[in-house]
């Protein structure tokens, strides 16, 4: 997942008012994509697949990602 990136580019950020929208953004399509692995770990795996750690993973990296996200959004508000 992008959670990594997604924290780099908030970190990175010098003016957060003007990121705050294209972060929100690209936090949307991540959890877009996070909702689409949980939908693919509820099919039948193939035999080497591991699909049942999929919902464990989303939900520790969804937490993860609105932490970040919270943070970065008082930052900006903090700055108006």
């Amino acid at each position: 997942m992008y959670v990594d990136y997604f924290e780099e580019l908030v970190n990175q950020s010098e003016n957060p008012q003007d990121d705050f929208k294209k972060l929100r953004r690209f936090k949307k399509n991540l959890e877009d994509g996070m909702e689409y692995c949980l939908e693919i770990a509820e099919e039948k795996a193939y035999e080497s697949e591991n699909l049942a750690s999929i919902p464990k993973t989303v939900k520790e990296q969804s937490k993860r990602l609105t932490s970040i996200f919270n943070a970065l959004e008082a930052s900006a508000m903090a700055l108006t």
